[in-house]
C-alpha cells in the first residue's frame, strides 16, 4: 500500500474543511471511504460512510450558529491532526475570545483520497452544555 503524499492529504483536508465550514454534513460524509470509521467522544464509533452521514446529520443538527475554526494542523505519513475551536457569534469574553470549547481531530487518509478514519477529542461536558438548544441524535437516548 502506497502512502498518500502530503499534497493529497492537504487536498483532502481542504475538501473536509470546506464541507464543515458550509455545514454540508452529507458532503462531509462523502469525504470518507465506504468502510471508514469515525469516533466522537459523545457518540462513540460510527462504522461506514452511511452511518457517518447519519451521525453527522443528527449530531450537527441545530448547530448552524456554531463556528468551527481550524487553528492549526500537521501532517505525518498518511495522517492529519487538526486543532479547532467551536464558538458562537456574540459570545466573546473581555479578551475577544469566543470559544465554547476546543478539540482535536486525527484523520487517516486512504489510498483512494478519501478519509479512512477520524477520531475526535474534546471535552464532552463543555460540548454538552453548549448544545442545550441543539437536537441530539436519537441513538444517544
Amino acid at each position: 500500500m502506497r502512502t498518500p503524499t502530503r499534497e493529497q492529504i492537504l487536498a483532502a483536508y481542504q475538501r473536509h474543511s470546506e464541507r464543515r465550514s458550509t455545514f454540508d454534513w452529507v458532503g462531509l460524509a462523502e469525504c470518507f471511504a465506504e468502510d471508514a470509521r469515525y469516533f466522537d467522544p459523545m457518540f462513540g464509533w460510527q462504522e461506514g460512510r452511511s452511518a457517518i452521514s447519519a451521525f453527522l446529520e443528527g449530531a450537527m443538527a441545530g448547530l448552524a450558529t456554531r463556528i468551527f475554526t481550524d487553528l492549526w494542523h500537521v501532517t505525518e505519513g498518511d495522517r492529519l491532526v487538526l486543532y479547532w475551536q467551536c464558538s458562537t457569534p456574540g459570545t466573546e469574553d473581555e479578551t475577544g475570545e469566543a470559544s465554547l470549547y476546543h478539540g482535536m481531530s486525527a484523520l487517516r487518509l486512504g489510498t483512494d483520497g478519501l478519509w479512512s478514519e477520524q477520531m475526535d477529542i474534546y471535552d464532552r461536558e463543555q460540548a454538552r452544555s453548549s448544545r442545550s438548544e441543539a437536537r441530539l441524535p436519537s441513538s444517544t437516548t
